[in-house]
């Protein structure tokens, strides 16, 4: 009998060459027996392997991955980045379930987080979602970087009877602070029909969003004046009012919902006259930062999926 030896001359170890002639011998296999080769080896699949990682031990699993990370040629801020943008996706989805009521996802949003959650409304759902992803909020806003948030912050000056102590949703902060004011995505920016008292070429705004509005500049105010008295504390430390500081503070007014109310590709006179209100009203105020929900979602989504 004779023999020749087959070189393997080129791929990565020459694995390829190697799969490729067992796959060749194997359509000989009337000639000699070759159940043992299949029984000992066998091409690992993505199912088998995570099969295999879920049986053993965690700090075992980790080690394992860890390998697989480093024979890849992946850095530990290649694999940061990825779980990052990974569980920013996550986030994404949820905002869009938690924006359209998939399948009435907010009431199951209730049910899951129900002990954290204070309010019954959709405020407080929306309050919790968005100071649990405060990422949105730190990178998706024509803002300076917001660096934290701290969660329904006094920001008033109350009267001698305890009275008067304003609250904000949200106090955010990195070299300077920033007021969060929360409504919800099906509150309403304008009238179903023109009031008498609107002019021509303009709509009316709902008492809803006007009383919201006045809301966030007796914040502003009451802020500006309090906060040179007041400690900022986050966990029972008080942060460096020293590097944190408040001057003419910004309010952030998250409301309502523009693809529902008055979407671009809509054909209708009103819907033309109630956008061009509102961006007239945004353009001309400072220190409200207006922005609707479906908005924020959608910076939110280019973030995330790495579209601008």
């Amino acid at each position: 009998m004779e023999y020749a030896t087959v070189t393997f001359q080129s791929g990565e170890d020459g694995y390829q060459e190697f799969w490729l002639m067992v796959a060749f011998l194997s359509k000989f296999k009337e000639l000699g027996d070759i159940s043992k080769f299949f029984g000992r080896f066998q091409v690992a699949s993505k199912d088998s392997i995570v099969l295999s990682l879920k049986k053993r031990k965690v700090s075992d699993r980790m080690q394992e991955i860890a390998k697989y990370v480093e024979e890849s040629g992946l850095s530990d801020s290649d694999m940061a980045e990825l779980l990052t943008v990974r569980a920013r996706k996550q986030d994404v989805e949820e905002f869009y379930q938690l924006l359209h009521d998939v399948d009435s996802y907010r009431s199951a949003y209730r049910i899951k987080y129900q002990k954290e959650l204070k309010g019954n409304g959709d405020e407080a759902i929306w309050h919790h979602f968005l100071k649990s992803h405060k990422w949105i909020f730190g990178l998706s806003l024509d803002l300076r970087f917001i660096e934290d948030f701290l969660d329904e912050q006094s920001i008033g000056m109350p009267s001698t009877e305890g009275r008067g102590d304003a609250k904000a949703d949200l106090l955010g902060y990195s070299d300077y602070t920033v007021l969060v004011e929360l409504k919800t995505p099906d509150t309403d920016v304008f009238t179903p029909v023109k009031t008498s008292n609107a002019r021509t070429n303009t709509w009316s705004f709902t008492p809803e969003f006007i009383e919201g509005f006045s809301q966030c500049l007796a914040q502003r105010t009451d802020w500006e004046k309090s906060s040179p008295h007041k400690n900022m504390v986050k966990d029972g430390e008080r942060l460096d009012r020293g590097i944190i500081r408040t001057i003419d503070p910004q309010v952030i007014y998250v409301v309502g919902n523009k693809e529902r109310e008055i979407p671009r590709n809509s054909q209708k006179i009103a819907v033309d006259l109630k956008r061009d209100t509102i961006e007239r009203f945004i353009r001309n105020n400072r220190n409200v930062n207006i922005i609707s929900y479906d908005e924020l979602y959608k910076r939110a989504y280019q973030i995330a999926n790495g579209e601008t």
